[in-house]
């Protein structure tokens, strides 16, 4: 059974997480931190505290892409929150990761 906890990083990780999963974790975060220069790829903030690095698929549902570093993208903590507030987790994928992405566009 998954138990949700958000860490001292703010990324959500689960308490069934072993500690050699926590290990390879802590480096798919870097690694998908560092890739992107730590800038937010939403408002391109650039900053190396309280980032987050958010899977394109979902954590939970997809096991097979957990340390992908090609299913991470790095957000803000505010870009981060709205992402899941708009598309909520179980609707998390890359299509609904390009429209979050994708500039507003203005009507005529």
């Amino acid at each position: 059974q998954w138990g949700w906890y958000t860490n001292d990083h703010g990324d959500t990780c689960t308490k069934a997480m072993s500690k050699s999963r926590a290990t390879e974790y802590f480096w798919w975060r870097r690694r998908v931190l560092q890739r992107d220069n730590f800038t937010c790829r939403k408002c391109a903030i650039q900053k190396r505290q309280n980032m987050n690095a958010h899977h394109i698929h979902p954590f939970a549902l997809n096991s097979d892409l957990r340390l992908d570093v090609d299913n991470g993208a790095t957000l803000c903590g505010p870009c981060h929150l709205t992402y899941h507030r708009m598309f909520g987790v179980k609707n998390a994928n890359a299509d609904t990761f390009a429209e979050f992405l994708a500039p507003l566009q203005q009507v005529a």
